[in-house]
């Protein structure tokens, strides 16, 4: 499926919420970042085309490539957003590739945790109260998945997008 988005920053959030809801299933994301040159079609996607779709076509297609490649780099998202930022999607792909890295270990007692922790405002306790456990134990969980770690990370990521949607460069 596609999705069309203005807020860059909010690409992460969404990705992050399909990929919980949707655990234990293992989903691909290609981003492409740009404009759309045509009217945007609700009825007929199929009729929308620029480099936001171009980009993101060639995001898939790099997933699909490395997943046969003999020298596998572990992702399931990829952004592209043209030659002028180039760098700046090396980076970020980089960091989502350690961020794959990282969440491929977790089960579903981890995406629970996180789930009810993200829900109850990070509140450890309300969590413990919520799944019927100690705090400790969701001290443990959170700890054990990297989550404050992963969670950082997402956050220089929304942080680096919505620059970009203050400086202009459209998703």
């Amino acid at each position: 499926f596609q999705g069309l988005i203005c807020k860059q920053e909010k690409v992460f959030d969404i990705i992050n919420d399909i990929e919980m809801n949707m655990f234990p299933v293992k989903i691909r994301f290609g981003i492409g970042v740009g404009k759309i040159d045509t009217d945007i079609f609700k009825n007929n996607t199929l009729e929308i085309a620029g480099p936001a779709y171009y980009n993101a076509r060639k995001s898939i297609s790099i997933l699909n490539e490395r997943k046969k490649s003999y020298e596998k780099i572990a992702t399931n998202i990829i952004i592209d957003s043209g030659d002028k930022l180039r760098t700046q999607d090396e980076l970020i792909n980089s960091i989502l590739s350690l961020i794959y890295i990282s969440k491929s270990k977790w089960k579903q007692n981890s995406i629970n945790v996180i789930k009810s922790y993200l829900k109850n405002n990070c509140n450890q306790y309300a969590v413990a109260k919520d799944l019927g456990v100690q705090q400790p134990a969701i001290s443990k969980t959170l700890n054990n998945s990297n989550f404050y770690t992963i969670n950082h990370s997402y956050n220089v990521l929304k942080n680096t997008m919505k620059e970009r949607d203050d400086n202009g460069i459209n998703i």
